[in-house]
């Protein structure tokens, strides 16, 4: 009797062992909580340490091919998209002032087809001061500012399907708007499509 009772606790010590999460993917890169499908994953988390674009992007580019970059891989799998997005690189170098704009990569960057990048603006000083940016289906190496000088304080960047979407939230929380991104094909610019919290369609964001 005395050995079936040791026997059943070490069962039962196994049994938990085996549902415990994996903590060394859920540690790499600082992305240590757990989310609902489609939400970004650092949702609830601490404010990260940002970096600049091309930082981010130098980070991708020399990542080694077991790395964990979720949710922010700007699509870049094989050596040929690492090539294209190191060219993008040097072509946000050569045109912006990388140093002004910051982001995290956990929480401000989603690439489920379209790659769109929520940036900090640190010269401006008020509240409307982040953009985003997108790359994904037009040329490689090439980027889009899709609007500028925007609140995202009580905002979150996530995705639906393959649209990357933004969230907005109120003083307590509730939704209140959410804008999704996508290619207009006729156009060939990305374009917002923005609901209320009802489902209601409303004005999208402004363009640059």
């Amino acid at each position: 009797m005395r050995f079936l009772t040791c026997l059943s606790v070490l069962l039962m010590a196994i049994s938990l062992e085996s549902c415990a999460p994996n903590s060394s993917v859920a540690l790499d890169n600082g992305n240590s909580d757990v989310s609902t499908p489609g939400e970004s994953p650092a949702a609830l988390r601490e404010p990260a340490i940002k970096i600049t674009v091309a930082e981010l992007m130098d980070r991708v580019v020399h990542a080694s091919s077991d790395s964990f970059l979720f949710p922010c891989t700007l699509n870049a799998y094989s050596a040929a998209d690492r090539a294209k997005l190191q060219k993008l690189r040097q072509t946000w170098l050569s045109k912006e002032r990388d140093n002004r704009y910051l982001l995290s990569p956990s929480t401000d960057c989603v690439c489920p087809g379209i790659c769109a990048l929520a940036i900090e603006d640190t010269q401006n000083k008020g509240a409307n001061n982040y953009g985003i940016i997108v790359f994904g289906e037009g040329p490689p190496e090439s980027y889009l500012w899709l609007i500028r000088d925007l609140d995202l304080k009580d905002a979150q960047i996530t995705w639906s399907g393959t649209a990357p979407q933004i969230i907005f939230r109120g003083p307590n929380k509730a939704i209140t708007k959410t804008c999704s991104i996508a290619l207009d094909k006729n156009t060939g610019r990305y374009i917002t499509t923005c609901a209320d919290s009802q489902g209601k369609k409303v004005a999208p964001l402004g363009p640059d």
